[in-house]
């Protein structure tokens, strides 16, 4: 038997949505690394923390610090207050970073179809979902491009589409329907 579709999710582009999430990291990010690159209010220079070589007593000394530990080290442990400024900032950043991460992975497979008969499609990090409209207990939009679905078992959330309206209003008669 064949089931009528009455609406198919359109993803959002996802350039947009790489875009949405990883603009802000990349600039608290960027100022960060231009503060300290270019030396902006006499703040400890960048070269300061990478290899450099020195010499003691006519011997040849290598000190070899890493990026990695130039973060730990200037941005803790160094309590000017221009410093803790760009502490925050970079720290900041880097939760937006993982932020926007996180929702990508969330969002970049979602699916949802809306039939007569069901609604079945793919919610967060690739979870699949095939709900009979009896079972939806109710249907609201939860952000830009999201739907939840109240059922029995819980929520199912779907999100970033384009045609969350049109998806809403597929789901919401269905559900009108049943009622009467």
């Amino acid at each position: 038997m064949s089931e009528k579709i009455l609406a198919q999710g359109k993803p959002v582009d996802r350039k947009s949505v790489l875009l949405r999430f990883l603009a802000v990291p990349a600039v608290l990010l960027a100022i960060v690394v231009l503060y300290y690159a270019l030396d902006i209010n006499g703040s400890r220079h960048i070269s300061t923390y990478m290899p450099s070589t020195a010499y003691t007593e006519g011997k040849v000394m290598t000190y070899d610090l890493a990026f990695s530990r130039y973060l730990v080290s200037a941005l803790l442990f160094d309590t000017s207050a221009a410093s803790i400024y760009m502490s925050v900032v970079l720290y900041l950043g880097l939760a937006a970073l993982a932020w926007g991460v996180f929702q990508l992975l969330k969002y970049r497979s979602m699916a949802i179809t809306v039939t007569e008969d069901r609604i079945f499609g793919v919610t967060a990090f690739g979870k699949q979902v095939d709900l009979p409209v009896s079972a939806v207990i109710s249907v609201s939009s939860a952000g830009k491009g999201d739907l939840l679905l109240m059922t029995p078992g819980g929520k199912v959330l779907f999100g970033g589409f384009q045609n969350r309206d049109e998806l809403f209003h597929a789901i919401s008669g269905l559900l009108t329907a049943r009622q009467k």
